[in-house]
């Protein structure tokens, strides 16, 4: 018998940077229905699992917003 676990928080948001690379914590947040997504992001960056990229845009209202994209960590090579 194979022994099935349930997928954690960080399981579902690895697969959905998989799919959806350069994601958002909002739009995580929103898709995935995890509500303190921040932590997880948290505990899969030190564990090498996920880089940040910090972006500036301006938003409909003319004011300067900053967020970040989350993509999956590049395979380092030897």
């Amino acid at each position: 018998m194979e022994n099935k676990r349930k997928k954690t928080h960080c399981d579902r948001i690895m697969n959905y940077l998989e799919f959806y690379p350069g994601a958002t914590s909002l739009q995580m947040a929103t898709k995935l229905r995890i509500s303190n997504v921040g932590a997880r992001l948290s505990e899969l960056r030190k564990a090498g699992l996920i880089e940040t990229v910090r972006c500036t845009q301006v938003n409909a209202q003319g004011e300067t917003v900053r967020f970040c994209r989350y993509y999956p960590a590049r395979e380092k090579s030897a």
